[in-house]
């Protein structure tokens, strides 16, 4: 933090499980359960506990200082492939001194995949290796302190550009033996390669994982596309964060371990022939990384069949739609909505990479599972427009909204009729989310106006600034259609429009072609391009793909507007 927002007067702390278990150890409940609810249902679990608590703190600024990286490379042999370069590294810092005066040594976190880093150079330069690439050995500073070593290394470096893949080992000096590899993911060509090119006795050991961004150095390579792994051995890492993380815990043969299959994935990929930088790969990330949702309002017979058994997709939140038989109105309509959802559980169970969506289940949850979030909700309103009350019934069903193409009757010269207001009244009650087509300004003034909950107006082109201003002030939010042949670079333009007039908060992008096609995809990946450019926050990609959308469903269903994110770990 820089002097001039340094506040003496306000103060972080982070407490340990056991502190708050002891201050609170009267409660009839559980911190943890707590925690579970918060993440859950996306509101605070507040009450009165009974418990007072002190804490004194003696805080000054300590000045920012210089640190280094300490970094080494073994040039590559080849003309062309000595200009691409291949990375291995791990964090030398730890925690310095405890108040007590006790040394964190830091023997496992992270001596060990320092060592290791090391003796593969040592070993390399001892046998006058010649890899095609030229090979980067890294020991980053000020990882405990937030990523900031190998974060400047990423931000700074103009090999970035270049970098084939990155590999990070942390705590890897004490476990079971397995080696977990996590990030096939984020780079599967690069595993792909692997897994043809290792020898069998290191594959044995050597157990991949889908990886992600999260508190270690893979991080920032990540971020700017480049496939990221993470090497952290299996089992439970004693004295963590302790003074007690000593040498005396390392196990030799667990390093070894590690040691031979990083040297031997540096000999596979510093030497391996051809093209491994893939293109658009830092818009590729964002595309995988952050929740997506697709607004392709597909049935959802034709969502089990098309994408029921997809693994480890990029689109994360599947908006689907229930219908009725043609020609159906009334209590038949209604009967025949509902019947279609009594053997939905089986055929989910039957689709192996999707799971139903639960208010108290984050989607980012099931994306880690490898599996595409499904959420259900009603093509028009016809079922309930005749009675409204039924909006609650089919909510009770599972469905979460409805889109609505025509909501014309509604209005009369003057506005919502008062037959619209009770409309309006009923839907608001029942926790229906409505996503609202085709709307003049007047009449999206009139719902603005009118409606006690939000709603998503989807729209071609932006509204008025008046009508901005009251979708920003009601909570309301606005779903910016993205055509099917619509240039990425134009839409973009509205979408940032759109952005500095009411905030990420309040916009989704809402896409015509699927996400789960090439068309759809390449055209997001333009699109995410351009986001990259203008320097989009983490919070706008997740705001407009589906955070808005979610915050604005829960206020709907009366959970109200704030949404707790799960950590992603990697």
């Amino acid at each position: 933090v820089r002097k001039e927002q340094y506040k003496p007067d306000f103060v972080i702390l982070s407490i340990e499980s056991n502190v708050t278990n002891f201050i609170f150890k009267d409660l009839k409940t559980e911190t943890r359960y707590l925690f579970q609810e918060i993440n859950g249902k996306g509101t605070p679990q507040s009450f009165a506990t009974g418990v007072k608590a002190f804490i004194s703190v003696n805080a000054s600024f300590d000045e920012e200082r210089s640190t280094r990286n300490v970094l080494a490379k073994i040039t590559g042999s080849d003309k062309k492939l000595k200009d691409e370069y291949f990375v291995i590294g791990g964090h030398m810092d730890h925690l310095g001194i405890s108040p007590l005066g006790d040394v964190y040594n830091g023997a496992n976190d992270n001596a060990s995949g320092t060592a290791v880093v090391m003796e593969i150079a040592r070993v390399m330069k001892l046998n006058k290796a010649k890899p095609k690439r030229t090979v980067v050995f890294a020991a980053w500073a000020g990882e405990e302190q937030g990523l900031l070593g190998s974060r400047y290394y990423a931000d700074n470096s103009p090999s970035i550009e270049k970098t084939i893949a990155y590999i990070n080992m942390d705590m890897v000096g004490h476990g079971s033996g397995n080696v977990p590899f996590r990030g096939e993911y984020y780079g599967p060509q690069i595993w792909k390669l692997l897994k043809e090119k290792l020898p069998e006795e290191i594959m044995e050991y050597v157990k991949p994982g889908r990886g992600g961004p999260g508190g270690s150095d893979h991080t920032p390579f990540l971020q700017k596309g480049v496939p990221a792994f993470a090497v952290m051995t299996e089992g439970y890492h004693f004295k963590y964060h302790r003074p007690g993380d000593d040498i005396d815990l390392i196990k030799p043969e667990i390093l070894k371990r590690v040691g031979d299959f990083v040297y031997a994935a540096v000999q596979i990929l510093a030497s391996e022939p051809g093209d491994l930088i893939q293109p658009m790969r830092q818009a590729v990330y964002y595309l995988k990384y952050q929740d997506l949702a697709n607004f392709k309002f597909e049935p959802l017979t034709h969502v089990i069949e098309k994408h029921g058994d997809a693994k480890n997709s990029h689109v994360d939140l599947q908006v689907a739609v229930v219908e009725g038989k043609e020609g159906l109105s009334g209590d038949e309509l209604r009967v025949d909505i509902i019947n279609s959802l009594f053997d939905l559980p089986e055929k989910m169970k039957k689709a192996k990479g999707l799971s139903l969506y639960a208010p108290n289940r984050s989607i980012s949850m099931n994306s880690r599972q490898g599996k595409t979030t499904v959420m259900l909700g009603l093509r028009g309103i016809d079922s309930f427009r005749d009675n409204p009350k039924w909006a609650k019934v089919l909510v009770e069903q599972g469905l979460h909204f409805a889109v609505a193409d025509d909501l014309s009757s509604l209005f009369g010269e003057e506005g919502l009729t008062e037959d619209g207001k009770k409309f309006i009244k009923a839907v608001n009650s029942s926790g229906l989310l409505l996503l609202v087509k085709g709307l003049d300004a007047a009449q999206m003034k009139g719902l603005l106006e009118e409606s006690k909950k939000p709603m998503v107006f989807i729209e071609r082109e932006l509204p008025d600034e008046e009508t901005l201003e009251l979708i920003k002030e009601k909570n309301f939010a606005l779903g910016l259609v993205l055509g099917a042949d619509e240039d990425p670079a134009a839409y973009f333009k509205k979408l940032e429009e759109a952005k500095k007039a009411i905030g990420s908060r309040y916009l989704i992008i809402v896409n015509e072609n699927c996400l789960w096609g090439s068309a759809g995809k390449d055209q997001m990946l333009q699109v995410i391009s351009e986001m990259i450019k203008e320097k989009y926050e983490r919070m706008d990609y997740s705001n407009l793909f589906t955070s808005t959308f979610i915050r604005v469903l829960r206020s709907a269903r009366g959970g109200g507007t704030t949404t707790t994110f799960a950590y992603r770990p990697f």
